[in-house]
């Protein structure tokens, strides 16, 4: 399962703050490995813990285990 089916499965689930993020996984796509959580901080608007609690709603441990 990509993340994209991922976050499509999870998405009616998610908070303002997480869609937020989970748009922006969306939208850079791949890419997202070439991203640290400070600029994804900056560019959602969202605090650490909404990056790592969307992360881990996906099924992962943290960001670093999405990358």
């Amino acid at each position: 399962m990509t993340l994209t089916d991922k976050i499509q499965a999870q998405y009616f689930t998610l908070t303002t703050s997480e869609k937020k993020v989970a748009d922006y996984f969306l939208l850079v796509g791949p890419n997202i490995i070439f991203e640290t959580m400070n600029e994804v901080k900056q560019k959602t608007h969202v605090g650490d813990a909404t990056i790592i609690r969307l992360c881990q709603k996906l099924g992962f441990s943290g960001f670093s285990d999405l990358k």
